[in-house]
């Protein structure tokens, strides 16, 4: 028996002899005695789960001693020749893309040999073509920026800190409310929204225009834009109902006049502006495209809502501190040159441009008192 064993190369041949030894005394105790499989087991010093035992008794009915002894570890015949280690390789360098099945399947069809795959990326992984672990890399797709420019615009607005200011005031009344547990505001999802997700939703309704969107319902109809959420910082482009709530929202916070005084001062910090005139006399010049509604018969061509007529002009309109219009102007080229400066030295389009009433300290002609 010990002569079988050294064969197969075992180094602890004597120690495997001796425990089948003690199991074929503890099978005694089982079958003659009557002892439980645990006891019996534990009295030679052994351990064995009962469910095991039916095996090992089988096989010590069929070959006796020589079935109980423990054969495994002995020595291993090498399947993978050198020259199906160079098959392996080479099959890999030509395409990167195989895995180890796949590779496998090839040995298997040439060599008639079954590997293991743990064996072929061992093999692998020492001439350093291994793929790693997990799935494969997916390839980044590079997003097509519609409208790069806007970058240029973005900077503008981090430069002005115009965006923070916007935030910030948020935060304060958001604070507020929840401090004074008006329960009346907790279905709004801006009370909650962190500093990051207000930057990108003022950011995109800012971005808007770029992107040929100028009514809410673009976010529909003018999609997808992919660039207005790289742009925004988003990544993905927001949806319609997310900015349709969040504009539900914003006024009932009721912040407007608190915030136009935050955005003007920032505005004013920003540019350097000085002036001698009181708060209540400065006004803005609001340069968005108005909606101009006629009484007159005008041809079939044009758009016709609610037996009214739309027909949209670039009208601008002067508001004054109070929110109140002050005369409307239709066309660009009757405003007096000193306000057609003012209107045209807006630095950003969508922005309003403050002016004052009095004489300015910038450079430029002056903006007469109205």
């Amino acid at each position: 028996m010990g002569e079988e064993l050294k064969k197969k190369n075992f180094s602890n041949i004597n120690v495997k002899i001796k425990k089948a030894k003690l199991t074929e005394k503890a099978i005694y105790l089982i079958e003659k005695k009557g002892i439980e499989v645990d006891e019996a087991f534990q009295t030679y010093g052994l351990q064995i789960s009962p469910f095991s035992y039916p095996r090992i008794y089988r096989k010590y009915k069929e070959k006796g001693l020589e079935g109980i002894i423990d054969t495994r570890g002995g020595k291993r015949v090498e399947k993978v020749t050198p020259s199906i280690k160079d098959f392996i390789i080479l099959q890999k360098s030509k395409n990167k893309k195989l895995t180890g099945k796949q590779i496998r399947k090839k040995v298997l069809e040439e060599y008639d040999v079954q590997l293991h795959i743990r064996s072929i990326s061992n093999i692998l992984r020492d001439k350093g073509l291994s793929t790693g672990k997990g799935r494969p890399k997916k390839e980044i797709e590079e997003v097509a920026i519609d409208h790069a420019g806007g970058f240029l615009l973005k900077g503008a607005l981090i430069c002005m800190g115009l965006v923070k200011v916007i935030v910030d005031r948020i935060r304060i009344r958001a604070d507020e409310i929840e401090k004074n547990g008006d329960k009346s505001f907790k279905w709004m999802s801006v009370i909650s929204a962190s500093r990051k997700v207000l930057s990108r939703k003022i950011e995109t309704l800012l971005y808007m225009p770029i992107f040929q969107m100028e009514r809410i319902w673009h976010f529909k109809t003018v999609y997808p834009r992919d660039g207005l959420g790289v742009l925004s910082g988003s990544g993905l482009p927001y949806k319609y109902h997310t900015m349709d709530n969040f504009l539900r929202e914003l006024p009932r916070l009721d912040i407007d006049k608190i915030l136009s005084r935050d955005l003007a001062r920032a505005y004013i910090e920003v540019f350097n502006l000085k002036f001698e005139t009181k708060e209540e006399q400065t006004f803005y010049i609001d340069c968005h495209k108005k909606v101009l509604w006629t009484k007159k018969n005008v041809p079939k061509g044009l758009h016709a809502t609610r037996n009214k007529i739309l027909k949209c002009l670039d009208v601008y309109f002067i508001q004054a501190s109070n929110v109140m219009a002050l005369p409307v102007i239709s066309k660009l080229e009757s405003v007096p040159v000193s306000i057609r400066w003012s209107i045209k030295s807006c630095p950003l389009p969508i922005l309003p441009a403050i002016c004052v009433g009095g004489p300015l300290t910038t450079s430029g002609p002056p903006v007469p008192s109205l």
